[in-house]
């Protein structure tokens, strides 16, 4: 599975994704993809993909929201 089907979260083409930190702890974030606008979570089932996603989301700077 490549990681730019999910480019969407990234690009801008598609609104309201974003990073949602459920950790208390700064020095280790537990992130979850969710859309702010839909209120949806997205579920990537194979975790290697589901962290490259989020580097990548991370470093396309896409907004991080504490819980």
């Amino acid at each position: 599975m490549d990681i730019n089907e999910f480019n969407y979260l990234w690009d801008g083409s598609e609104q309201g994704w974003c990073l949602i930190n459920l950790s208390d702890n700064p020095t280790n974030p537990i992130y979850v993809i969710q859309n702010i606008i839909t209120h949806m979570a997205l579920i990537i089932e194979d975790d290697e993909i589901a962290q490259l996603v989020i580097e990548k989301m991370l470093k396309e700077n896409v907004t991080i929201k504490e819980l």
